[in-house]
């Protein structure tokens, strides 16, 4: 029928542009060293598709969550408040949320922030470490009008979230080999240092040892012509 071939359609066309968002940000994070500039740039990317009114990223900081990078529309800009009820819920079910009515889903009904609050759609899910622990999530939010979210969608958001994950923890070993190569260097630096101050000492120690060989030889030297002079 037209209506399934309708469907089909919408279907077909719903996962090429997800497969062009995907090769669109593999690109942004290939491109980006710097973890808050890389961040910024993939929300924009997912504010536009799936879309939404404001995004986060949030990681777990001596048990707080902290929101690392959030980026917003005009839409968004006053309502922007990252949601510790489902962000920690996300956290500790690690699974990725599907919730395009968020005030009458039963999941969250027992958080005050969510019933009376601005947020009426929100899709996120689990930053997880190597060991299966999550340490964060990414999110995209909507405020007054509901987005039009489906599974897909949360299918995208999983592999982005994913994808950003691994370049979070690139960035952060990156990170620590530079700290590491600098404090070698500095102490490479120090070690030459020292060495040339202990030559230099070494040296000194040297011209004072021929000095004081060359003025004993010259008194023994010297020491008939004084005789000589006191028995004159």
């Amino acid at each position: 029928s037209k209506e399934s071939e309708k469907n089909v359609f919408k279907d077909l066309q719903r996962k090429t542009r997800n497969f062009a968002t995907l090769f669109e940000i593999s690109n942004v994070i290939a491109d980006k060293k710097d973890s808050q500039e890389m961040l910024h740039s993939v929300l924009d990317i997912l504010l536009k598709v799936p879309g939404g009114d404001f995004a986060y990223v949030a990681l777990l900081e001596k048990g707080e969550l902290i929101s690392k990078a959030s980026r917003v529309t005009e839409k968004g800009e006053e309502h922007f408040v990252l949601s510790q009820g489902v962000s920690r819920y996300v956290m500790k079910e690690q699974c990725a949320v599907l919730a395009p009515d968020l005030q009458s889903d039963t999941r969250f009904s027992a958080f005050d922030s969510i019933v009376y609050g601005s947020t009426s759609s929100i899709m996120a899910t689990p930053l997880l470490k190597d060991d299966g622990t999550s340490w964060g999530l990414l999110a995209l939010c909507s405020t007054e009008s509901k987005m039009e979210l489906t599974e897909d969608d949360l299918d995208l958001l999983s592999v982005v979230a994913h994808m950003v994950n691994s370049a979070l923890e690139n960035i952060h070993l990156n990170e620590q080999r530079e700290t590491h190569i600098n404090a070698l260097q500095d102490a490479n630096r120090k070690i030459l240092e020292t060495q040339e101050q202990l030559l230099r000492s070494e040296r000194m120690a040297a011209l004072g040892r021929l000095s004081s060989g060359v003025l004993h030889e010259v008194k023994n030297h010297m020491s008939p012509l004084m005789l000589a002079d006191m028995l004159m």
